[in-house]
């Protein structure tokens, strides 16, 4: 049985670890290697059994919470099968129940990102947008939008769900209590 003081910071250097890696390949390959997904899950598997049989059932729920609605999101398109996989990785090495929370962070940081991009295509063409108001009306104006080209391509969500995560661990540590 682990310490408590070296269960945190082995989570805290695996949650950072495997989301910076997989945010860096989501970044700039568009994609999340099966592998670190694999290895994500495994180790936080590990870690969890090495605290007892209640930290390994919290890593199996924390998985199942975290990885559970990637899935969903995957099936709608609204991600890739790589970000659903590393959030069975994320979710295991978070447990339960700080892996409802490292996906809400996440997913608040890629929402408040896509905002952002919005924000700064609508300044971008807001002369011509102006123009067509006045000219063609709002559907004119509407059609003349144009959003960054970052968009076309999508968003590296594995980037944001690992700044959750790692959020969700800062929070638990400055809030002084474990997850």
């Amino acid at each position: 049985m682990l310490n408590e003081h070296a269960f945190a910071i082995l989570r805290g250097l695996a949650v950072i670890g495997v989301g910076g890696l997989a945010g860096g390949f989501d970044v700039r390959q568009r994609r999340v290697p099966n592998a670190l997904s694999a290895v994500g899950l495994i180790v936080g598997m590990t870690l969890a059994a090495l605290q007892g049989w209640m930290s390994l059932g919290g890593a199996a729920v924390g998985a199942a919470m975290f990885g559970g609605p990637m899935v969903v999101f995957w099936l709608c398109g609204w991600c890739g099968a790589g970000d659903a996989k590393i959030g069975f990785a994320l979710g295991a090495l978070l447990g339960f129940p700080l892996a409802a929370t490292g996906l809400l962070l996440g997913t608040v940081s890629a929402g408040a990102f896509c905002a952002l991009i919005i924000v700064y295509s609508l300044a971008r063409s807001a002369p011509e947008v102006w123009r067509s108001v006045r000219g063609d009306g709002l559907l004119g104006a509407w059609v003349r939008v144009r959003v960054n080209p970052v968009w076309g391509y999508g968003q590296p969500y594995a980037l944001f769900l690992g700044v959750g995560s790692v959020a969700a661990l800062l929070l638990t540590a400055l809030a002084g209590w474990g997850g």
